[in-house]
Formats: structure tokens, sequence, C-alpha cells
């Protein structure tokens, strides 16, 4: 057994749970899972570059606002390349920086783990008793006219209020070098959105979804 996680002096007796895994086309091995080494539940990640041998420095993935006083939990991780570059890594977690109230967030990083961009909610954060949790993720990727490589990121998840519990779906495209800004709303029209939300078990077909505009 190799230890992928790394206790911080201050933590050395914190939990690190829920982990997942993914192999980019590249070799590196990726595993993301939630940590307590700040007192609560955070999203780290590591990188081995040697087929699991060893494994490299712990990173912070989420962008969590609230000073990460609040959960993240249940991540999903998954990896593609961009045209020959860095591997480009994603990662989706059920989320509680809104009190009794998960949502479902997806984050990339463009250098290999160690920084990631902002935090993707898979819709509008919705309020009352209803809740998205436990997301599972998968990016497929191909190549269009030779030069651009386009990223399907795919989401499902666990959603519902009181004891109803539906399965949901939605995806977002993500293309190197990106092709437009227009699709999707600010803060995200440097990075990717997601399209609507499809019920897995039903009919249930959502609109695109709208963030505020652009405050400048």
């Amino acid at each position: 057994d190799i230890l992928v996680s790394i206790d911080p002096p201050n933590s050395p007796d914190a939990d690190q749970l829920n982990p997942s895994i993914a192999v980019a086309p590249s070799g590196n091995i990726y595993v993301v899972w939630q940590d307590k080494r700040n007192g609560n539940d955070d999203i780290y990640i590591a990188r081995s570059q040697n087929g699991g041998a060893t494994w490299g420095a712990n990173y912070f993935v989420t962008d969590d606002p609230q000073m990460r006083s609040q959960n993240q939990v249940n991540p999903s991780v998954a990896v593609q390349d961009a045209a020959g570059g860095e591997d480009v890594v994603y990662v989706a977690w059920e989320d509680w920086r809104v009190p009794d109230h998960p949502e479902i967030y997806v984050a990339q990083s463009l250098d290999g783990g160690v920084t990631f961009g902002l935090d993707v909610p898979v819709d509008i954060p919705t309020a009352g008793t209803s809740y998205r949790v436990e997301p599972s993720l998968e990016v497929g990727s191909f190549t269009n006219l030779g030069s651009i490589v386009k990223h399907d990121i795919h989401v499902a998840w666990q959603q519902g209020a009181g004891d109803e519990a539906d399965v949901y779906w939605t995806y977002a495209i993500n293309t190197f070098p990106p092709l437009s800004d227009e699709d999707c709303p600010y803060p995200y029209q440097n990075s990717f959105c997601f399209n609507g939300l499809t019920k897995v078990n039903g009919f249930y077909i959502d609109s695109d979804y709208a963030l505020p505009p652009d405050p400048a």
C-alpha cells in the first residue's frame, strides 16, 4: 500500500475519506478525496507521474467563499489532455457552503491539478429544502479539424426534496483553444457552463440556466 494523502503537522490525525481516481491519457494518475485537515471537509488532489510509485503534493481544489468553513464532500475526478499540453483535470463534488442545502459544483485545472479555476454549479443553486448530492463525473474528448480539442463534461447526481430522490444528468462542452466567450454567462465566459438538466429516471428536461449579468 502506498500513502497518497499527506497529513500536515498541525493535523496529524485528520481523516481523508471517499477517494476517486482517474488515469490521464498521459499515464499520470490522479486521486481526489475529502479531507479534514482544516477542521472541516475540503477537497484535495494528488498526482503520481510514475505509475503510482510516488505521489506529489496535496493541492486544495475548490474556491469555497466561506474561508473553507463549510464542507465539500464526495468528490469525483476525470482527466483529459488538451492538444498535447498539460493534463486538464476536472473535479465534481457535493458542496455545503449554503448550510442544509447541498449543491454540485465542478472545477477544472489546466496545470495538472496544481491550481483550479472557478467552481461552476451544475445549475443555479436553488432555495428551500431541495438538495443535490453524490456526483459522478466523466469527460470525453475529441479533436476537431486537427487543432481544436473539445471536452464533453458529463455529471450525474442524486437530487430531491424531503424523502423524494431522483437521478439527474447534465453536460458542458469545453474547447481548447476557446472558440467563443458568448455561450457562458458571467463569470464563466472564459471557462465552461452546463446546458440544462435531464431527469434520467423520468421525463423532466430543464432549460439552460442563466446567471446575473456582468456587473461591469
